[in-house]
């Protein structure tokens, strides 16, 4: 029998991948890593490499802004 893979809690993503550490699921497209304790609560963390991502993300989405508006 396969084993169901959760969602994402951050991005919505469906593909995530499994953690050596039991319960442990990674998600490569934020970068977060999650597993769903036994009363439900999902315990998360962002990775070193999510967070350059996400402020990345930002930055970029600040700049494409500044280019959008007429001056």
């Amino acid at each position: 029998m396969r084993e169901k893979y959760p969602i994402c809690p951050e991005c919505g993503n469906r593909w995530v991948g499994r953690l050596t550490a039991p319960g442990w699921y990674f998600c490569s497209t934020c970068t977060v890593e999650f597993k769903h304790d036994d009363d439900g609560t999902i315990v998360y963390t962002i990775t070193a490499e999510g967070i350059r991502k996400r402020a990345h993300r930002k930055r970029r989405q600040s700049m494409r802004s500044q280019e959008l508006s007429p001056t």
